[in-house]
């Protein structure tokens, strides 16, 4: 965060990381150091419940000068930076079915919460192939999807 775009994480199996900047150096700034990860990205609904939310809540560590504000709008970037990954560079064929029914009811919040963010305008047909396809063509509608997921975070881009 905070423009520190050089800098590289290392994630050990067992959930330790460790953060280097781009001089080589152990990041121990409050805000960007290693944390540990309870859960990885093959399972995104715990990995959202047990890293991303108490980081979002309080922070990499007890002296991270960051706001749960500030953490949210990176978050969210971040968010948008994987739909964008999503509409222009997947394979619909390839993306795993997720069976609601299977989840424990904190996941199934969880999915409430993104369903909100990404698929609860009415007037947005938000990843039909057909939709893909538009946003692929013309890049405004992309960005127009974005701004209104920011949006809907209390984030504006007006």
């Amino acid at each position: 965060m905070r423009r520190h775009l050089d800098n590289v994480t290392y994630v050990h199996p067992d959930g330790r990381e460790a953060v280097y900047d781009g001089n080589g150096c152990l990041v121990l700034d409050g805000m960007n150091e290693g944390t540990f990860n309870e859960s990885n990205y093959e399972k995104p609904f715990q990995k959202f419940a047990w890293d991303i939310l108490p980081w979002l809540s309080y922070g990499a560590s007890e002296a991270d000068p960051t706001t749960f504000e500030k953490r949210l709008f990176y978050y969210l970037a971040d968010v948008s930076y994987g739909l964008e990954q999503f509409v222009f560079e997947s394979d619909l064929n390839e993306i795993p079915v997720v069976t609601y029914k299977k989840l424990n009811p904190f996941e199934k919040q969880i999915v409430q919460l993104f369903d909100y963010l990404i698929f609860s305008d009415e007037d947005f047909e938000t990843f039909s192939e057909k939709r893909i396809q538009e946003m692929k063509n013309d890049e405004s509608l992309f960005d127009s999807f974005v701004t209104s997921v920011l949006n809907k975070s209390g984030f504006s881009m007006d």
